[in-house]
């Protein structure tokens, strides 16, 4: 599993997981998928994308409407607790997942448990 890291993270935060960071977490996130496009001639199927509380995850789906329906894009929001859940901007990003959800349900997933998590991942 491929991880870009948000800019402020701290590695130490990874240590231990089986994971890749990204080696430049200063690049834009939509930057980053462009160039998995360009590198698989246009073609990204059976790809799954996870954030836990980024539009850039939304904005790429926005951005690059050729992704296929067996692209899934999975958002922890209401999973994790998280410093935008007492912030002033949640009714706003919550809206924008709501209407986000409303024209790509079929490739969109809000999950609400770890169960719900590993049943997507495995």
């Amino acid at each position: 599993m491929l991880v870009k890291k948000h800019p402020t993270d701290n590695e130490n935060k990874y240590k231990g997981l089986d994971l890749e960071l990204l080696k430049s977490d200063n690049i834009p996130w939509e930057v980053v998928y462009l160039n998995e496009i360009l590198k698989n001639n246009g073609h990204l199927e059976n790809k799954t994308y996870i954030t836990y509380n980024s539009t850039a995850l939304l904005n790429t789906r926005i951005l690059f409407k050729d992704l296929g329906s067996s692209n899934r894009f999975i958002t922890l929001n209401k999973l994790l607790n998280t410093p935008a859940e007492k912030s002033q901007t949640k009714p706003l990003l919550d809206k924008y997942f709501e209407k986000f959800k409303t024209f790509y349900e079929d490739y969109y997933y809000e999950l609400e448990s770890i169960e719900e998590l590993f049943s997507f991942l495995h």
